[in-house]
């Protein structure tokens, strides 16, 4: 993988995007789970998929 340090004027919008989609899924389970995202019409869905693939990076966890 590329470089992989964050600028740090981006912590902490990268801090709330994840915060904010692990409150999501919190409230509505189904947007944490892994299904096929490219054929998902929800924007929610989208942004909660992407900001968990970040977090998957970051922690090298796996789904």
């Amino acid at each position: 993988m590329g470089d992989q340090r964050i600028d740090i004027s981006l912590r902490g919008e990268l801090r709330t995007l994840l915060d904010t989609a692990a409150a999501m899924v919190d409230v509505w389970p189904e947007l944490g789970d892994d299904h096929d995202r490219e054929a998902c019409d929800d924007y929610a869905c989208e942004l909660v998929g992407a900001a968990l693939a970040v977090a998957r990076a970051i922690t090298g966890s796996q789904p």
